[in-house]
């Protein structure tokens, strides 16, 4: 019994982690992404949210830790899927520090334009 449990769960798990593709294919759409125009076009949208990567915990890359809750309060979040802190492959930990860049440079580009 506790074989087929076993089985089970980890047959559960992996259908979970394979479910919605790697998260490298998740991310490659960052190597031709442009942080800036994306912002201004969600602007332009009246969409104000901050992109955010998944880690320990959530992050807002380019902005103040402690501040946390009143960016999320303020804007909203958009997390960027795929990023983690366990991190699979050597491709994903570039693609993976590719979203933290472009994070930045995105929520700096939607701070500087509604006025924080």
């Amino acid at each position: 019994m506790r074989s087929l449990l076993i089985a089970v769960v980890t047959l559960f798990f992996s259908s979970i982690l394979f479910a919605g593709g790697s998260s490298v294919e998740t991310l490659k759409w960052l190597e031709a992404a442009d942080p800036v125009s994306d912002a201004t076009n969600a602007l332009k949208q009246k969409d104000r949210r901050l992109r955010a990567v998944f880690g320990y915990t959530l992050l807002i890359p380019g902005t103040d830790p402690g501040k946390f809750m009143e960016y999320r309060k303020n804007y909203g979040l958009n997390p960027i899927e795929g990023t983690s802190d366990v991190i699979e492959n050597k491709e994903h930990a570039k693609l993976n520090n590719l979203a933290i860049e472009y994070a930045k440079l995105y929520n700096g580009t939607i701070l500087s334009e509604v006025g924080n």
